[in-house]
């Protein structure tokens, strides 16, 4: 008979492949109800949020890995004088339409470290006013 931690492990892993409760439970061989315990544990759910992250981690290195060749194909085949033109056209529009979305993320990415360096340079001249002295100062103003 397996042991509890097993058991949670099993439940876990059908939840992040996508199981219902339900499914999960019948998988682990367990009520709908255990599966409903086991994921209020506290111990349990920081075993799944890591779980999850780790997924998240994985899945989006696997895609990573996948751009390149996917921006090489789509700029391959707008290049094609044998492809279709509506081919070509469907492939120069994803290329725009990714190229600029991938572009404004790098935009964002680049304002939101330029503003966490600043605040750390205030942090570090002693700049920094904790959060409740702004709070105080609103709820005076009201």
């Amino acid at each position: 008979m397996p042991k509890t931690g097993d058991k949670a492990e099993i439940i876990i892993a059908a939840l992040l492949q996508g199981s219902s409760r339900r499914e999960a439970a019948q998988i682990a061989g367990v009520s709908e109800r255990t599966v409903y315990n086991y994921m209020h544990r506290p111990d349990v759910q920081a075993q799944y949020a890591a779980a999850r992250r780790s997924l998240i981690v994985e899945t989006t290195d696997s895609i990573q890995r996948g751009l390149l060749p996917a921006v090489k194909l789509l700029s391959d085949t707008v290049r094609n004088a044998n492809a279709g033109e509506r081919t070509r056209i469907a492939a120069a529009r994803a290329l725009l339409d990714y190229g600029l979305k991938y572009s404004e993320i790098g935009d964002i990415a680049n304002r939101i470290a330029a503003i966490e360096k600043s605040q750390a340079e205030e942090a570090a001249a002693g700049n920094d006013e904790p959060l409740e002295e702004y709070v105080d100062a609103e709820a005076e103003v009201e």
